[in-house]
Formats: structure tokens, C-alpha cells, sequence
């Protein structure tokens, strides 16, 4: 009997409304030992997460590509000692989220700033192994895009569906999170050409030109499955200026591509970082995954730099959870 998956594919927001709602693709996975077929199947609109939450919450069992970052550097963790901090096991993920959720958003922003200020042109930002590869923005982010605020959104929301994350956390293996990024998707089929815009003013011809490109190289029969759309949604993406539409059938579109080249790791390196995760289709053969770690001086004066230049209230909070962490 042919084996199926319900996927979906999530633009989130962690800050969703009417006007920039969570925009969730829906698609059928149809896999037998001879035939594979993607089918993108619906378009889900969220103006708030709890809304959301309870969408997921009532599904038995899916495969989810969420747009936004699944964790933190490893560096800027283990130097600033938050949860989770040199730790390895599958446990260390569930800790790191709950730390970070007790931070509020300007909590995290004047932390990461003062990480910044403490470093030269250049090197600000604390990377992951896998943004660079991926043309990602560091997660630690807090504008343009704020994907630090979507990781402080959306991982609790995740912990809290008990969602399955391969090698970063074991939960309910019926409910699989995978981190998914669209652009890295559509860069493979545009190049540098941009095709959405939140803008109206920026609104062009040429991006829709560009969306039109992408849904085409989508179809093309290149993939190793066979992809089908139910009627409407191939105007839906195009018409959609802002870009939310392509960008969740993107993520879908990409578990798809990793079930079917290696349904296994889906197509992520065997040593993941469990509090960094891994970006769906990006390659990591060559990319260095674990960068040397500073010397404990080094730390220390690091995060001396960071902590002295942080309000008192904050540098308190941090060491109540800090201790709190180190006493469980």
C-alpha cells in the first residue's frame, strides 16, 4: 500500500496579523516503491499563533518545514553560558528554549546588541554552520529580518506540540519539525533576482516575472517526483506580491525534496549541532561544522565585555535563570 505524508510548509511570523498573517501550505507526500508525488493541496492563513498552535495541536500526524531558525550559534551560547551550553545530548534543546522564552524581546535585542559592541566591523554577528551556506541571516538577528524573535516565537511553540526535531530533539515522532528557509530555494532558481517585496511601492512586474520563473522551475519533471497543484493555487503564489504564498509552498516544496533524496537525515549532516539545527537542502559536505572553541580567558573576557554592558536588572535576571538552570 502507498505510503502517505501530510506536509506542511509554514511562513511564519512572530508577530503575525490580518495584514501579515502565518502563512501555512498544505501538501500530500504519495510514495509507493516506484512512484513519488508532491502535491501542493491547499493555502492556511493565521493571524495569531495561538490560532495556529491549535491548527497543528488537532493534527495527528504531519511533517512540518518551518520558516524560521531552529537555534542559536554554538559560540555565542557557550560563551555567554546559557542553557544548554556545551551540552551535546537531546535534552540541551528543551533547556536552551526555555531560557530564551523567559527573555522578553528587548531582553534578547539589548543582549545581542552588546554582542555586537563587542565586536569589530565584520564580526558582529555569531553564525551558525549552516547560515552561510544557506545565505541565511544569522539567527541572532533582531531586524530586518527579526529571525531571533521568530526563534523566541516559534521554539516554544514547538516544545509545546512535543514536535519531533531529528537529532535536536526526540518528541512525538508523528509530528516532525524541520527547519526550511525559501530563499535558499529560490536563489537555486533565480539567482539574485528578487521576486517579492512587502512594499507596495516595490511592488514590480518584474517580481511577479520572477515568481512565475520559480512556480515554472518548480514543475519542471527535474525533481525525481512528480509535483501537482490543485486548481488555483499556481495564481495564488503568483499574485501574491508580498511572497507569502510562494514562500510556504517553497518550504514544502523542500521536505518534499529532502523524503525523497534521503527520507532517512533528510539531506542533513550526520553530526548536527543540537542547538544550532540544520537548514533543509542545504549542502554541508564541505562546510566546517564545529568551529574551535575560545580559550576559557578568552570566554571570559568576552562575556565579561557583554555582561558589564548590560542594564543591572538585566545582568540579575540573567544570573537568577542561570543558576536556576545550573540547580535543575
Amino acid at each position: 500500500m502507498p505510503d502517505f505524508k501530510r506536509i506542511y510548509g509554514v511562513d511564519f511570523s512572530s508577530s503575525p496579523s490580518k495584514r501579515k498573517p502565518i502563512v501555512v501550505s498544505q501538501a500530500g507526500w504519495l510514495t509507493d516503491n516506484t512512484h513519488s508525488v508532491f502535491e501542493l493541496q491547499a493555502f492556511h492563513r493565521f493571524s495569531d499563533i495561538a490560532t495556529f498552535e491549535a491548527f497543528l495541536a488537532q493534527q495527528t500526524e504531519w511533517m512540518g518545514g518551518f520558516d524560521m531558525p531552529f537555534g542559536l550559534s554554538r559560540h555565542l551560547l557557550d560563551v555567554l553560558q546559557w542553557a544548554g551550553a556545551r551540552r551535546y545530548d537531546l535534552q540541551a534543546w528543551d533547556a536552551f528554549v526555555d531560557f530564551y522564552a523567559a527573555l522578553d524581546r528587548a531582553e534578547l535585542r539589548t543582549v545581542f546588541q552588546a554582542w555586537c559592541n563587542a565586536h569589530p566591523p565584520g564580526q558582529k554577528f555569531a553564525h551558525r554552520a549552516c547560515d552561510r551556506p544557506a545565505q541565511s541571516s544569522p539567527s541572532m538577528k533582531w531586524i530586518n529580518p527579526p529571525v531571533a524573535y521568530m526563534l523566541h516565537a516559534g521554539a516554544p511553540l514547538l516544545k509545546r506540540l512535543d514536535a519531533h526535531i531529528p537529532q535536536q530533539r526526540a518528541g512525538n515522532a508523528k509530528r516532525v519539525a524541520l527547519e526550511a528557509y525559501p530563499g535558499f530555494l529560490a536563489k537555486q532558481c533565480l539567482g539574485r533576482r528578487s521576486y517579492k517585496n512587502d512594499d507596495a511601492s516595490k511592488q514590480s512586474d518584474a517580481r511577479q516575472q520572477a515568481r512565475q520563473l520559480i512556480i515554472e522551475v518548480l514543475l519542471q519533471d527535474t525533481h525525481g517526483f512528480e509535483v501537482r497543484l490543485a486548481s488555483g493555487l499556481k495564481q495564488g503564489m503568483l499574485e501574491d506580491p508580498k511572497g507569502d504564498v510562494l514562500d510556504a509552498a517553497l518550504c514544502a516544496f523542500q521536505v518534499a525534496q529532502a523524503l525523497h533524496a534521503d527520507p532517512q537525515n533528510f539531506m542533513r549532516p550526520d553530526d548536527i549541532d543540537p542547538l544550532e539545527g540544520w537548514i533543509l537542502t542545504v549542502p554541508h559536505a564541505q562546510v566546517p561544522r564545529h568551529l574551535p572553541a575560545l580559550g576559557e580567558v578568552e570566554a571570559a573576557l568576552l562575556r565579561a565585555s557583554v555582561l558589564n554592558a548590560l542594564p543591572q536588572a538585566l545582568q540579575l535576571k540573567l544570573a537568577h535563570l542561570q543558576n536556576t538552570q545550573v540547580a535543575a
